[in-house]
């Protein structure tokens, strides 16, 4: 018989900025709106402020940290899974899925074990465990592909595509920068202000395919900008950066905006976004963020960024690599704004109704 309500526990590394952890407050807060109980654990971070003002305990281990002492944990989970009474353990990332997985592997009452696949690993025996869920969510077709690829035999059932989703609300369609923002980021660049703009979203690595901008840069209009959400010296990469941008004569032409906590401001002010990861993502999550807001897009055409744009603005998509494609798709998106039509589509709702089928499915046959 199915229970009611669910005990959930979601397991992470830690809850610090990113669409994984935003993901996991997300689905926490709505499984205790509908009347189920949530827990979370995770080695902790800025989140957990969210949790606790929600009412939902929060547990502190270090369940991300890759030592072979974290192997120790494996008991006290175990502890924990059964004083909690939990129903489903949900895993989201790699470490925390290995320990949850040898956890209850020796329990005689187990819950049902579910994981997510949020990132295209490098393959190896290590993120197999993804795969080894009894049932295994990827967060687009491109996810589930890997998954099928590589994994099949872990997997006990097909992966079940559920994309990622956004609060629509949190980012309405025509949102306009406020003036208190706006007034803000005018004392930060007050010579600026009125220049075109063209932004790089999400934690800035080489990865994001930042290096390649630099000859659009070069070519492109002085009235331009490439804004990042970063400093110049926040990491290796960055200073990498900012040394070749000083190199082409480039450093004034870069707005470095460090970490920039209400996106929707951010994309209302911006005339472009993109996407050039080197490497394809699972999902692309400011590339939807952008979109509901109105704000145009141009992305590489590959993984699962492909899929929303597909979806939502197909226009936006250029080849892979093909920088030339994209400085020309740029300039002209700036010359001529194209209309970004409204949506409900990759709703916060949708994601949550189709992860509950899943853990009731689990459940049912318990």
């Amino acid at each position: 018989m199915l229970q009611q309500p669910i005990r959930v526990l979601q397991i992470l590394p830690a809850l610090h900025v990113g669409g994984v952890e935003r993901g996991t407050l997300d689905w926490a807060i709505a499984l205790k709106q509908m009347g189920h109980i949530p827990f979370v654990i995770s080695g902790g971070g800025h989140g957990e402020k969210c949790l606790k003002l929600n009412g939902i305990k929060h547990i502190t281990l270090p369940v991300g940290k890759k030592s072979l002492k974290s192997l120790l944990l494996v008991k006290h989970l175990r502890r924990l899974f059964i004083e909690l009474k939990i129903d489903v353990v949900h895993a989201r990332s790699r470490l925390p899925a290995w320990l949850s997985y040898l956890a209850i592997k020796k329990m005689a009452h187990k819950p049902a074990f579910v994981t997510t696949l949020h990132g295209l690993h490098t393959v190896s025996p290590y993120a197999s465990v993804m795969s080894k869920g009894d049932a295994v969510i990827a967060v687009s077709k491109t996810a589930s592909a890997y998954l099928t690829k590589h994994f099949s035999h872990h997997l006990k059932t097909p992966p079940v595509v559920i994309y990622r989703g956004i609060e629509h609300k949190e980012f309405p369609y025509g949102f306009q920068s406020s003036k208190d923002w706006l007034a803000q980021k005018a004392q930060q660049f007050p010579e600026q202000m009125t220049l075109k703009k063209v932004l790089l979203p999400g934690r800035f690595s080489e990865i994001k395919g930042g290096m390649g901008l630099i000859p659009w840069l070069a070519s492109a209009d002085t009235n331009f900008r490439l804004m990042l959400n970063a400093y110049p010296e926040e990491s290796k990469f960055s200073r990498k950066f900012y040394d070749a941008l000083l190199n082409a004569g480039l450093s004034e032409r870069v707005m470095w905006l460090g970490i920039e906590r209400d996106m929707k401001q951010l994309y209302a002010w911006t005339d472009v976004v993109l996407s050039v990861n080197k490497k394809p993502e699972s999902f692309g999550r400011t590339v939807l963020e952008a979109l509901s807001i109105g704000c145009p897009v141009i992305a590489f055409n590959h993984g699962g960024v492909s899929e929303v744009m597909s979806e939502l603005f197909p226009q936006g998509l250029v080849s892979v690599n093909d920088w030339s494609e994209l400085s020309e798709k740029i300039n002209l998106f700036i010359q001529d704004p194209p209309k970004v039509s409204p949506h409900d589509l990759f709703s916060n709702t949708e994601q949550f109704e189709q992860t509950l089928t899943v853990y009731k499915r689990l459940l049912s046959k318990k």
